[in-house]
């Protein structure tokens, strides 16, 4: 029998101590709760610089985010600040001054892979932005002026296009705006006036007008039964792991991501609050298995949809 702990005493007590220090545990959902039913632990310290806040995950023993902050309550981000994925790697990097991003950000996917480059000035984006997907094709390239106009363009995964259009002032849509299906027809013409939506024309995948709007603008995905009929899914589906016992807990859990494919399938599923192994892989192996999802729509055409997942073991269940 392997007796696992909700607690992390050993690391936790390695970690350097210092005269203005404060101490915090979250849960998986980070609301502050006590050291039992914790999945991170923070610690802020006092520098000259400001109060130093790093937060790790517990049970993976490494860092999820490193930043400074004007007070002690880490309320105010000025400085650089890191974000860690479970794995280690670096999931975004920029600068916060007084509460606000100035100058380039960097994100990354899990693997490694740049996600996007983006700057900023007084929280708001300026110059060149671009984001890309696994694949390494551009999804996005768009360019802002100071005052909020620019222009962006969109493309799928695989590069074909995807959507086009204008921003006036104050980042609001204007003028056309066209959307596209993955076979290159048109999607959707949607004309705006400063960010008013004047007029919306909608065209299937052959090219003819659609009269039935309802649902194709924008549309959530769904599992197929409803959100109840997904929870008993994984109820049904997920196991305590045999030869386990957790102490100081009956109750764990492991949040996990991943992205619904245009056509409702589950893909690039990751856990993002690890606990130990065992109980990650068995809620990986639950949510890719899953049956399709009805996909989500934007703009009269299906589109991914990433979406979050608590993944909950209970012991009583052994």
């Amino acid at each position: 029998m392997k007796t696992v702990s909700t607690l992390a005493l050993v690391f936790l007590t390695c970690l350097a101590g210092h005269a203005q220090k404060v101490e915090k545990y979250y849960n998986y959902n980070w609301k502050e709760t006590d050291i039992s039913g914790a999945s991170f632990y923070s610690m802020s310290n006092k520098t000259d610089s400001g109060w130093l806040r790093k937060d790790y995950y517990i049970h993976r023993k490494t860092l999820q985010m490193q930043a400074l902050y004007t007070d002690s309550s880490c309320k105010v981000h000025n400085g650089m600040a890191y974000y860690f994925y479970p794995n280690g790697n670096l999931e975004s990097v920029g600068r916060v001054i007084d509460g606000k991003k100035q100058g380039q950000y960097f994100s990354y996917y899990s693997e490694g892979m740049m996600k996007n480059s983006i700057t900023y000035l007084d929280n708001e984006p300026v110059g060149t932005s671009i984001k890309w997907a696994k694949s390494g094709y551009m999804t996005d390239s768009a360019f802002y002026n100071k005052d909020g106009s620019g222009i962006e363009m969109e493309w799928f995964d695989d590069g074909r296009p995807s959507a086009g259009g204008r921003y006036a002032a104050g980042y609001k849509k204007h003028g056309k705006w066209n959307y596209y299906h993955h076979n290159g027809q048109l999607s959707c013409i949607e004309l705006y006036n400063n960010g008013n939506l004047l007029q919306v024309k909608l065209f299937d995948e052959t090219g003819n007008a659609v009269s039935d709007t309802a649902n194709r603008m924008m549309r959530a995905a769904a599992f197929p039964k409803g959100i109840g009929a997904w929870t008993k899914y994984l109820q049904k589906q997920l196991y305590f792991p045999s030869g386990y016992k957790i102490v100081n807990s009956d109750l764990v859990a492991v949040v996990a991501h991943f992205t619904l494919s245009e056509d409702g399938s589950v893909e690039d599923a990751e856990i993002s609050v690890p606990f130990y192994p065992e109980f990650e892989k068995i809620a990986l192996d639950v949510i890719k298995k899953s049956p399709k999802w009805i996909p989500a729509m934007l703009h009269n055409r299906p589109v991914k949809y990433r979406m979050r997942q608590t993944v909950s073991f209970s012991q009583s269940a052994e």
